[in-house]
């Protein structure tokens, strides 16, 4: 039992009022408080704030105030609402409408109503599921949309200059705005650093002047509500923001435009279902109203008008970060339980010292004011000079009862009329986020020598992090150099980016078109950069795509990470058209795996097939002769079933031999150390076990990897799953952790969100798995089948900001020139230094070096 009673100097439990209705509970409460200040406090100032339960679900029978307590008429209408819930919704509100009238009754007896402002608002649109109505605007409570956002509000007392009562402000108004306009009434100066805006003058200027707010942060929540003692993560941030007419929600799920049932529901039902529920089967979307053209938010803009939409976002954003905070969060204390039960009630039960504090280890929320906070209590009580306040606060009145606006209100004649302030979803109250986990969102200017990502890792400068681990074979050292950059890279928490066939074909360039034009890019179209690891396949060669030769080394002179795949062709069959690394028909063989081993039937086939690779290897080199390091992701997605070295035609022992003879045949028999050995099966997190059971040991693999394509509904999802599997595995074999091929299924050129490689790539990883070393995505083959897009493209956006993003590394980076790799390959002879130059990454935009990242002066 929690009904308190209290004063300046008791609290107890008002075990009195149990069995009684707490509607009348309060207004006895309000009537004493009114007549003991007018005798005892004459004249002097007073802050009233009163707060109804009325129309809260669950609306149970029992709940309900006796109907003698209403007129005939009234008993007339209420029994015209056929909808049980709803009717007893507005059952409710009509008693809150009587007591809101004995509220001012009681100033009125007092001789205080003269000098009283009194404003009536509420918290949230109604919830549809406990007998709310908020036609014809979309949405409810818990959502952001206007029915959920959108209430009715009116300001009345004697203060009110002449004129204005019975007028209607339409001005853009935050709940926040209610505590700077009492205390500039009050002739109080507001603190600095309100976020709030006082709305006196043009709310009692009959529409002469406008409202001092042009913007609203309505929200932005990364957890859904406590399920017992702990939060649950939102798999996606939800949020809002509206600046002037334009309104952008984000990750919110598709919502109607509710109707008024005419229906009765069960009569076990009482309307204490979660209004919070996402509808069943409801996608994630973004969306962009005009709300002045269209307050129904029928007409979604955000496709049309993508550059407000991204503006809107990064300002949300930045309110977010500037204004979010620690609250108190403590876990269930059974101490507190036999001294609750000795009280009758819920009363305080350790002393302030051992009370939690922001210093503990708790999720964080935003502050509860202003532009982002919607916390209906404006706070403690206040200096209001001469003049007394009174707020009354119904938490959960809905746009109308289901007659006109006005039925169960004061008529719009005694005050003024605030139809368009907005206010708070009810999860606000409960919208704690961990600091420690949750994206950052802040693109901050890194510190020299620092990720800048709030995760706990070490943040030294590069080569600051311990030896790390060696190639597993004999190797150059530029391989080995390379093999400790990857690390650096793990330790740091910096994305690399890779696109497979970077230079070699894009969307509006297809093959051969543009032979010998090395440098030509759809990722340097974009951001004048180039990725910083390209991928070939070097099956190209046996296609006599010889020419790809060429544009390997161009990209290894820029200083780039070359990452191979072999889509080898099936040894087992010469049949025209059956010879590709698709066909799995594995012809008489058990395990056509083993036959590929030295005492196999197919032996020598595989062997020609090394010696081959080893003569384009041997050509592989810089301009002074060194050798290219690479990293080769051999038997690529082998745990699956689509290729034939996967598991349908050969067995999980076979694989890994093969893999050794593989790479013992290249290494000691051909002499190649310039290579590192890069294990990526497909879907870990799926094929958990063949992950495990397929790898060749820690003696033959320098890179634990993975490849992972997904529909857009869930790839972020998936690729969590999939990195945590791969990092922690990685870990534990002090191994190097990337992603080697990934992206949206198909291509992206059907993502509605301009924002995907932002939101729905970099800030998964960089939240569940910072210590991937790069993630590689696919080719761009067309405009119809691409993977990075091109201005114009609806993901350009979100690819650009993933550019500029200060933990994304592309290839002019210039802390990539501050690596091990770039480092010692810049240190070959002059000759190869001038066929190696790299041109600074240049700044897209004025004053600010590219991704945020410091240029050499910045440093």
């Amino acid at each position: 039992y929690d009904m308190i009673r209290a004063d300046n100097t008791s609290y107890m439990v008002a075990v009195d009022t149990k069995g009684n209705y707490s509607g009348q509970i309060y207004r006895d409460a309000v009537d004493n408080i009114v007549a003991e200040h007018a005798v005892q406090h004459a004249g002097a100032p007073a802050f009233l704030y009163y707060s109804f339960q009325n129309v809260h679900a669950p609306l149970k029978d029992e709940d309900m105030p006796d109907m003698s307590i209403f007129d005939e008429q009234e008993v007339m209408r209420l029994a015209s609402i056929k909808y049980k819930l709803r009717r007893k919704f507005a059952k409710l509100l009509v008693n809150l409408d009587h007591n809101v009238g004995h509220a001012v009754d009681a100033f009125k007896n007092a001789g205080m109503w003269e000098n009283t402002i009194l404003i009536l608002s509420s918290d949230n649109g109604g919830c549809n599921l406990g007998g709310g109505y908020n036609t014809p605007l979309k949405g409810g409570k818990h959502f952001l949309f206007e029915g959920g956002l959108r209430v009715h509000g009116f300001v009345s007392g004697g203060l009110l200059p002449p004129g204005a009562a019975g007028t209607v402000y339409n001005g853009l108004t935050h709940i926040s705005d209610w505590m700077p306009t009492l205390l500039y009434k009050a002739g109080v100066e507001a603190p600095d650093g309100m976020d709030g805006v006082n709305q006196w003058d043009a709310m009692t200027s009959g529409g002469v002047l406008a409202s001092q707010r042009t913007e609203i942060f309505h929200n932005l929540d990364y957890w859904e509500y406590p399920t017992s003692d702990a939060l649950v993560e939102m798999n996606k941030p939800r949020g809002a923001i509206r600046v002037g007419d334009m309104k952008y929600i984000h990750h919110h799920w598709t919502m109607p435009t509710y109707i008024c049932p005419n229906y009765n529901l069960d009569d076990g039902e009482d309307g204490s279902t979660d209004c919070a529920s996402a509808p069943e089967g409801a996608p994630l979307g973004n969306y962009l109203f005009n709300l002045t053209a269209d307050p129904t938010e029928s007409t979604n803009l955000y496709y049309d008008q993508p550059e407000i939409a991204v503006a809107l976002e990064a300002r949300m954003f930045e309110i977010y970060d500037a204004d979010a905070i620690d609250p108190v969060w403590a876990d269930a204390d059974e101490d507190a339980f036999p001294i609750w039960d000795t009280a009758g009630g819920i009363v305080p039960w350790m002393d302030s010292g051992d009370a939690p504090s922001n210093d503990t280890d708790a999720p964080s929320t935003t502050d509860s004011g202003g532009q982002d906070g919607e916390d209906m209590n404006p706070g403690e009580d206040m200096n209001l000079g001469d003049d007394t306040v009174t707020e009354e606060a119904p938490p959960d009145t809905s746009a109308d009862a289901g007659t006109s606006t006005h039925t169960f209100m004061p008529s719009p004649e005694t005050g003024v009329s605030t139809t368009t302030a907005e206010s708070e979803t009810e999860g606000q109250e409960d919208g704690e986020m961990d600091s420690a986990l949750r994206y950052s969102l802040d693109y901050m200017e890194r510190p020299a020598g620092t990720s800048g990502w709030h995760a706990p890792r070490s943040y030294g400068w590069w080569g600051n992090h311990g030896e790390g681990p060696k190639p597993v074979m004999e190797s150059t050292m530029a391989t080995t150099a390379l093999l400790a950059t990857l690390h650096e890279l793990n330790q740091v928490n910096t994305l690399g980016f890779g696109q497979q066939y970077a230079n070699y074909v894009g969307q509006e360039w297809p093959w051969f078109q543009y032979w010998g034009e090395f440098d030509k890019s759809d990722v340097y179209t974009d951001t004048q950069d180039y990725p910083l690891v390209f991928g070939y396949n070097l099956q190209d060669f046996w296609h006599n795509h010889l020419q790809i030769e060429n544009y390997i080394k161009w990209a290894a002179e820029k200083k780039a990470i070359i990452q191979f795949m072999w889509l080898a062709d099936n040894p087992f069959t010469d049949e025209p058209g059956a010879m590709d690394s698709y066909n799995t028909s594995c012809g008489k063989y058990d395990d056509m795996l083993h036959e590929l081993l030295p005492d196999g039937e197919l032996n020598s086939i595989w062997t020609a097939r090394l010696d081959t690779l080893s003569e384009l290897f041997t050509r592989f080199t810089f301009p002074n002769g060194e050798a290219i390091p690479f990293i080769f992701r051999i038997f690529h997605e082998g745990t699956a079933g689509w290729y034939w070295w996967g598991t349908k035609c050969g067995s999980d022992d076979s694989y890994k031999a093969l893999w050794k003879y593989t790479v013992n045949y290249l290494h000691d028999i051909k002499g190649h150390k310039n290579i590192l050995w890069e294990y990526a099966p497909s879907k870990p997190s799926q094929y958990s076990d063949a992950f495990e059971d397929r790898y060749p040991g820690d003696d033959y693999v320098d890179v634990v990897s993975f490849d992972r394509y997904a529909i857009n509904s869930t790839y972020d999802v998936n690729l969590v799953n999939d990195c945590e599997f791969v990092v922690e595995f990685a870990e534990k074999h002090n191994k190097v952790a990337t992603l080697a091929e990934t992206g949206i299924l198909y291509g992206i050129e059907n993502i509605s969100s301009p924002m995907w490689y932002e939101s729905d790539m970099l800030k998964p990883i960089m939240k569940h798995c910072p210590q991937l070393a790069y993630a590689l995505t696919f080719t761009d083959f067309s405009t119809t089948d691409y993977w990075v897009p091109l201005p114009g493209q609806t993901t350009y956006p979100g690819f650009m900001k993933f550019y500029e993003d200060d933990h994304t590394m592309f290839l002019n980076d210039t802390l990539w020139r501050d690596t091990t790799y770039y480092r010692f390959i810049s240190g070959f002879d002059d000759s190869a230094q001038a066929g190696l130059a790299v041109e600074s990454r240049e700044a897209p935009v004025e004053g600010k070096s590219p991704s945020g990242h410091q240029t050499e002066s910045e440093r």
